[in-house]
């Protein structure tokens, strides 16, 4: 990998996606519950990537809130270097596919998970960037030793507006008057993850308002109000990651073929819930020995809604870890274009989860431990202390309808400082009518913005 420095003298690091965003904040002791967490101000509100444009800061992004206020906002100036990297080879997502799929394995327990493994892979691997010693050796172990290299290229792949697809991936970084970040972080920060970069009083109540102002415009007003109260003053930085996406069907569902049907829990009880039906359309269709379902696309889109249903007697989440993602994609690039009877529900999820203990399974230990981690590669408070991860949290929102998909995902790190079938005879049935596993994927890098498992529809209240 060559890396060429250009000098700026303004660092401004964006990015934009459904699914998400990082926080990293500064907060000794501070804990964080899902639904309420530290944050800084609404009035900041970032700029959204988009594929072939260049970032604008807040104050330059129309009908966005401001960063500058009466909190001191401001944007971050030094004469550093950003590096643009030149990578010889293309990048290696597998670290990134497997970190999404262990990440959504880990919420089995919670009835109707969802997650953006994109979101959390971008708001961690930004703070990996600032990792040394056995803490840089967790996070190669855990996310992949290419992990720089992936979000890189995810955040020059995905941000794209057309007429009937759009993605959104932004980054931002927010740090306190009394934290010292490093050069060469801020560099990375500008350079592979796009990343806008604010110094404010973190503690301040208008800061927080900023904050959820970002997240707000940035996943297109589907998460509001994300952070519940004002920082501590412990506070030092605070990392989002946000990603929104919105995309209509190739082929959209008429509303008028949307019935309330049966749905069959896997302990055997029956809901009654809102299913949107195709029949006799042709589709892509594709099958395993654990599973079959089908592949919908959105309109001027790489990125393709799959559903997946199990069945071998397995329930979804067996099935689920008997597939891994080149597994889907093969599955995917093999597919049939068949005459298909389609019932789908119709379903609005939101989830919202720590995922403290979670990576901490995942083998992230001495990032979590005030004693152990290391992560002086960001920076040094004022008082020459380093770093701990205190709290990561991610929010994501999903909407299936009669013309498509919309999602959003915020994933905030918390930091403190250390103390085809010819004429079918008949059409395929793929009934959704039983627990199943979707999720938004990137065709091409077999890697899934948005993955989920339904397990009861009527629990997430249908979008009208």
């Amino acid at each position: 990998m060559r890396r060429i420095y250009l000098w700026k003298k303004m660092v401004t690091l964006t990015g934009a996606f459904l699914l998400t965003g990082s926080l990293l904040t500064g907060c000794a002791g501070q804990t964080g519950t899902a639904g309420s967490s530290q944050t800084t101000d609404p009035s900041a509100s970032a700029g959204s990537s988009q594929a072939g444009t260049s970032q604008t800061g807040p104050s330059q992004a129309a009908g966005q809130h401001t960063a500058s206020g009466s909190s001191g906002t401001r944007e971050l100036t030094s004469d550093i270097p950003v590096a643009i990297y030149d990578y010889a080879e293309k990048p290696e997502f597998s670290g990134a596919q497997q970190f999404g799929k262990t990440l959504l394995a880990k919420s089995f327990s919670e009835t109707n998970p969802v997650q953006s493994p994109v979101s959390a892979y971008l708001a961690m691997s930004l703070a990996g960037a600032g990792a040394k010693g056995q803490t840089a050796a967790e996070f190669d172990a855990v996310m992949g030793t290419g992990r720089q290299a992936a979000a890189d290229q995810l955040m020059k792949r995905l941000p794209a507006e057309k007429e009937g697809t759009k993605v959104l991936l932004a980054n931002s970084a927010w740090v306190d008057d009394r934290m010292n970040c490093e050069a060469d972080w801020l560099s990375v920060a500008a350079s592979s993850y796009q990343a806008q970069v604010y110094q404010t009083q973190l503690s301040a109540p208008e800061t927080m308002g900023t904050i959820n102002g970002w997240i707000e415009d940035n996943t297109r007003g589907l998460i509001k109000d994300f952070l519940k109260e004002p920082l501590s003053e412990d506070a030092r930085l605070v990392l989002f990651n946000t990603l929104y996406f919105k995309g209509k069907w190739v082929m959209p569902f008429e509303k008028n073929s949307t019935w309330e049907r049966t749905f069959t829990l896997e302990d055997g009880k029956e809901r009654k819930i809102p299913m949107m039906s195709q029949y006799d359309e042709y589709m892509t269709y594709v099958s395993s020995k654990f599973c079959d379902g089908i592949v919908m696309t959105y309109q001027d889109s790489d990125l393709v809604f799959v559903a997946l249903k199990p069945t071998n007697g397995q329930t979804v989440r067996q099935m689920y870890e008997s597939l891994d993602m080149e597994q889907i994609g093969a599955m995917v690039d093999a597919g049939q274009e068949i005459s298909v009877d389609l019932w789908l529900p119709k379903f609005e999820v939101t989830f919202d989860k720590v995922l403290n203990e979670d990576l901490k399974e995942m083998g992230f230990s001495s990032a979590f431990d005030e004693n152990l981690a290391d992560f002086t590669g960001i920076g040094l408070t004022d008082n020459g202390l380093p770093l701990y991860i205190s709290l990561v949290r991610q929010k994501a929102v999903f909407i299936v309808d009669e013309e498509g998909t919309e999602a959003a995902a915020v994933t905030e790190v918390a930091m403190d400082e250390c103390a085809a079938v010819e004429n079918p005879v008949l059409p395929k049935e793929v009934h959704f009518d039983h627990p199943f596993l979707y999720m938004i994927l990137d065709k091409e890098a077999d890697m899934p913005l948005f993955m989920g498992i339904m397990d009861d529809p009527s629990l997430a209240q249908s979008a009208e």
